[in-house]
């Protein structure tokens, strides 16, 4: 078993997120992922399509290819929107402030994925992570 944190190395800068809209899979690159408190946060801005999404179906996947292998983590999003929350997500990406400010109205939301799984894939075998 790995860390929160060496599993955030393994998924590397930007990841693929997927949802559920309606019975239709939605996919997208993300980019902002974060350890705090010993749980892997990701987030999104509150206006998004993936928000809501969520909302609806907690269920979500993260797939990233980083260093000649493949991660999958999968789990259920919960959002927290604590202030320590928000305050650790602006010291670990100081740009997301120029896109959610209270001068635009837009909010940036962190979750954490429950019952987090992860594995690990290079060729065809897979290592369960977590």
């Amino acid at each position: 078993m790995i860390t929160m944190e060496e599993l955030k190395e393994k998924i590397g800068g930007v990841f693929y997120f997927a949802t559920v809209e309606g019975d239709a899979p939605r996919v997208r690159p993300f980019g902002f992922m974060m350890v705090f408190e010993g749980k892997l946060y990701f987030g999104c801005g509150t206006h998004k399509a993936a928000f809501r999404e969520l909302l609806e179906n907690p269920n979500a996947e993260v797939c990233a290819f980083n260093k000649g292998t493949f991660v999958r983590v999968r789990g259920r999003a919960v959002f927290d929107d604590r202030p320590e929350v928000q305050e650790a997500m602006y010291a670990a990406a100081p740009f997301l402030k120029e896109s959610y400010n209270e001068k635009n109205g837009r909010h940036h939301i962190c979750f954490y994925l429950q019952d987090l799984s992860a594995m690990e894939f290079r060729g065809t075998e897979g290592v369960k992570l977590i």
